[in-house]
């Protein structure tokens, strides 16, 4: 006549992915309560890939081509992904 003791009540962070869409490319990243990383970062063609700050606190990622630099960083909050975009095209 056994019975388990509960299960001990831990608060799981919750576990959030989402891709940021730029000019540049598509940084993906996981936000695990405050903790940010780098899940993929996929150039569009002509394109390359420049990680500036794999995270914990913000990522940052510049696609660069010859006419135009995005930058994407992100950051989390509460669970969720911030993300911010900047675009730096030369030329008008």
């Amino acid at each position: 006549r056994s019975t388990a003791p509960p299960a001990p009540t831990t608060t799981v962070a919750p576990v959030v992915t989402q891709p940021i869409p730029a000019n540049g490319g598509t940084v993906t990243v996981r936000c695990e309560g405050t903790t940010v990383s780098i899940v993929a970062a996929n150039p569009n063609g002509g394109y390359v890939v420049d990680v500036r700050d794999p995270g914990p606190r913000e990522v940052e990622v510049r696609f660069k081509s010859k006419d135009n630099t995005s930058t994407v960083k992100a950051s989390c909050s509460a669970g969720s992904v911030v993300p911010k975009v900047q675009e730096s095209g030369k030329g008008g």
